[in-house]
């Protein structure tokens, strides 16, 4: 009889566990965000970006004019519907860059591109709220 009496204590605890370590998925898609500036040898570049803590890191460099670096990039993450991706960049003191992207990976999945412009110095993209289930 002790033993049925344990056995029933313990099926509660048993049920908590099972229910807890059974594979359950996240119910918010996790993002990061990449962004990334077009650069040629030669360019003194400056950007600034959003980060997770909403402040404007700011990346300064000279590339070198023998580097084969065709980008300058940062990453940011992980980030949740509602964030706004901000990317501001320029060269040579104020030229628009080769470009500018904003790209993001959901839930660890490949980069995608969001946003591109050729001849402009910010975009921006916000993260997707995630819809009622």
């Amino acid at each position: 009889m002790n033993l049925l009496k344990n056995a029933l204590r313990a099926l509660p605890l048993l049920v908590l566990l099972l229910v807890a370590t059974t594979g359950c998925e996240p119910s918010y898609t996790e993002y990061y965000v990449r962004y990334v500036v077009g650069v040629k040898p030669g360019d003194t570049v400056n950007v600034t970006y959003q980060d997770t803590n909403n402040k404007t890191p700011t990346i300064s460099q000279t590339i070198s004019e023998t580097s084969d670096e065709t980008t300058v990039e940062a990453i940011v993450g992980p980030l949740y519907g509602g964030f706004c991706a901000r990317l501001t960049a320029s060269v040579n003191g104020g030229q628009a860059p080769e470009f500018i992207r904003i790209e993001a990976s959901e839930n660890g999945a490949p980069y995608v591109t969001k946003v591109e412009q050729k001849g402009s110095t910010s975009i921006s993209w916000a993260v997707p709220l995630e819809e009622d289930k």
